[in-house]
């Protein structure tokens, strides 16, 4: 279940191939509202550098206002912006619920066959992703070595 926005739990699960469950974006976005989750979505208040994004742009501010009303336009802007960019939203093979009966009808239809194919889905994802990232060490690497 997230918490935040970057959790390495869910890194570390998803790595270890243990099927997971989120909240659906609408739902998230309901608890946010109403129970203050994801309140930390960010370390301290980092000054937006708007130049480095070659001046003004329509992104929204990633920290947001502090205290910023979840009621706001701004709020709903800057959560439908960053948080479907979530590993819980771009990882592969999570399965996603849209209330706590959904949640719990989900998983009560799920038999082991189930949750065996979900992990192995996981493990050739992680595979791919291994592969990759073994090539791209390899090329920083070699760069190096030849200066």
């Amino acid at each position: 279940m997230p918490y935040q926005i970057s959790t390495i739990n869910l890194v570390e699960l998803y790595r270890l191939n243990i099927p997971s469950f989120c909240p659906s974006l609408k739902l998230l976005k309901q608890w946010c509202k109403d129970h203050d989750l994801m309140w930390e979505v960010h370390y301290g208040w980092p000054e937006r550098l708007d130049d480095l994004l070659g001046g003004a742009t329509d992104i929204p501010d990633p920290n947001g206002k502090l205290g910023m009303d979840k009621n706001s336009d701004e709020w709903e802007r800057q959560f439908d912006y960053w948080v479907p960019l979530a590993d819980f939203y771009k990882f592969e093979h999570i399965v996603y619920f849209d209330s706590w009966q959904d949640f719990y009808d989900k998983f009560d239809a799920m038999t082991q066959a189930d949750l065996h194919n979900l992990s192995e889905n996981m493990r050739k994802v992680n595979a791919l992703v291994e592969l990759k990232l073994v090539d791209q060490w390899k090329e920083i690497f070699a760069r190096l070595q030849n200066g």
